[in-house]
Order: C-alpha cells, then structure tokens, then sequence
C-alpha cells in the first residue's frame, strides 16, 4: 500500500506536468514541484491533506476487506481443509459448547491439554451405492493407532460440528508395508552399480558402512506425506540419484495394506502408483538382503 508520501507525489507529477496549470503558474517542464512551491504553500498543504485523505480510505477498505474474508473463512465449512483442522485440534475428554449466536460447537478448554491426533488425512471417497462420504484418516504420536474409546468420541465430536447429513468414517490404523520380494531367484530390485564406488553388497568403499540404495528407498518412503501416495517411478528417480547406481530395475513391488488394526489386510502387486489405505507407509525390511540384488556395471 502506498504511503501519504507516495500519494501526495502523485499528484504533484500529476499537477507539475499538466500544461493548463503550467501556463497558469509560470512553470517549466523542467521544474520540479518541491523547487517551486514551498511546504507550507497552500497547493502543497492542499495536496497532503488530499494524499491523507486518499490513504485513510484505502487503510478503511483494507481492514473492511480484511473483516470480510475473514467472517468468510469462519463461515465456509466442510471442506477437506475444514475437516483436517477439526480433527488435529480435537481434545480428548474435551466437552463442546454451543453458541447460539453462531450456531457452532466449540470445544471447552482443558487446562494443558494437547490435541489427540498428532497425523491426519482427509480424502472423498465413494461407497458401494456410489454415494460420496469423508473418510478421516488419523494417528497419535509415532503413527499410534487410535483405540476404540478414543475413536469413538472423536465420531461423536465430529457428528456434533459436521453438518448435519454429512457421512464420515474414521480409519486409524498400522502402516501399509511396502516390501520387494524375490519372484525366484530374481530379486525385487536389481541395482547396476559402478564397482569403484560401491561394493557387491551396496556399500560405500569410501567409508565402508553407508549403502546409499538403502538410505534413499528409506528417504523416499518415510519423505510421503501422511495420506499421500507411493509412486514406482518416484522411487526409481530417488534410488537412481543414490551414490554409485548406474542404473535400477524394480521388478516386483508389493504392498501388504491392513483393512484395520489387528493387522488382517490384503497383498496388492504394483507397477504405477497406490494411496496409502491409513494413511502411512511402512517398510517391511530395512536391510534389504533378501530383496535387492547388485550387478557391477561400467558407468560410461
């Protein structure tokens, strides 16, 4: 926004280059209003008292603006951005307290309390009717699973703020785990690696302990945003970046994706591209022994 300087310079370019009030005062294209008119002159006072008054304007359309989104923001609800700030500030054990005035629940204050949820994930999702629901993904600290008693409050919190007709369904529950097993004697993924830089086994010869494919298969898994999606050609691009690979070839991926929490889920095979079903991915082996295999390759 412009200052009461910058407006009141506007105006006087704005008067020193119009040719009508350049002929009336005697003036010069060359001359600048602060050489001719003195700050107390009455064009120059005229002129302050008319940037003031075009600043004051736009200070008050400024903070209408302002008051206006922001009495917008408050009133615009169920959205997915909506939903993902009522579950991350949910108290357990907290009370809602209804406001006439707004028609909305707000939650009581407990004295050092923190919120329930430490992740959370919304998504729309469609049913077997075809019929569009929010379905809440949501974890505790270290990605811990919400129990049965906290899982069901939140449901209830979320049935009081929500509105009314809105269907919802929360999932919390262990990690979908990411894991490439051999398919024989093939193993998942083959690494072509330069043998001056790595060993048969993946490590570094410069220190001998680091195994960069390691480190950036865990990087990228750990890197996806809760609720976000594994991608095949992502983990490609980031184990092809590791120190010493010359090329990768990924040939069996699969995901063990848990339907609940006592771990009974189902094994899908990937080749593209698949959402994380709670929300975070795991990895089944960190080692990798079993699952990559190395072949010395010349990096020209």
């Amino acid at each position: 926004m412009a200052t009461i300087a910058e407006l009141k310079k506007q105006i006087t370019d704005a008067f020193m280059s119009n040719e009508t009030l350049m002929n009336a005062y005697g003036l010069s294209t060359s001359d600048s209003f602060d050489d001719k008119f003195s700050k107390v002159s009455f064009e120059s006072v005229l002129f302050y008292v008319v940037a003031f008054c075009h600043k004051l304007i736009y200070d008050i359309v400024d903070v209408f603006k302002a008051e206006q989104q922001a009495a917008i923001d408050a009133a615009y609800i169920a959205n997915d951005r909506w939903w993902y700030n009522q579950v991350m500030t949910y108290v357990f054990g907290a009370a809602l307290i209804y406001d006439e005035k707004t028609y909305k629940f707000s939650p009581s204050i407990i004295e050092g309390s923190t919120p329930l949820c430490a992740y959370c994930s919304i998504r729309q999702a469609v049913n077997a009717n075809e019929v569009t629901y929010v379905k809440v993904m949501a974890s505790k600290k270290a990605y811990a699973v919400l129990s049965i008693g906290e899982k069901t409050a939140m449901t209830e919190y979320l049935k009081r703020v929500a509105p009314a007709g809105v269907i919802f369904e929360i999932e919390s529950n262990t990690p979908d785990v990411i894991y490439f097993p051999l398919s024989g004697e093939t193993a998942g993924i083959q690494i072509y690696y330069d043998p001056m830089l790595v060993d048969s086994t993946g490590t570094l010869l410069s220190d001998g302990q680091t195994q960069p494919v390691n480190d950036a298969i865990a990087a990228y898994i750990n890197g996806i945003v809760y609720g976000g999606r594994f991608n095949v050609t992502k983990l490609i691009d980031a184990i092809q970046s590791a120190v010493g690979v010359v090329d990768v070839k990924i040939n069996t991926c699969k995901i063990h994706k848990y339907s609940d929490a006592s771990g009974v889920g189902s094994v899908v095979t990937t080749t593209v591209d698949l959402a994380a079903g709670v929300g975070k991915f795991d990895i089944a082996d960190e080692t990798y022994v079993s699952t990559i295999g190395y072949f010395p390759q010349s990096a020209l």
